[in-house]
């Protein structure tokens, strides 16, 4: 259910702008599709808005490294 997953992470994104959980959400559901060129896509614009050195941006740093 990766592509509904992707399918409601892209509507949240649209109603609600920035929130980290629909961009984490993406990137996840790509990486478990291979899609590594949208997952790192989807953590690069996590990172520039996600808490620096969190749990998160230290997990979605190494997601965007590839």
């Amino acid at each position: 259910k990766y592509e509904e997953a992707i399918n409601i992470a892209g509507r949240g994104i649209s109603i609600k702008g920035k929130e980290t959980r629909f961009d984490l959400n993406l990137t996840k559901a790509y990486q478990s599709l291979n899609n590594n060129e949208q997952a790192i896509f989807f953590a690069q614009q996590v990172l520039r808005y996600a808490q620096k050195n969190s749990p998160l941006f230290l997990e979605l740093k190494r997601m965007s490294a590839g």
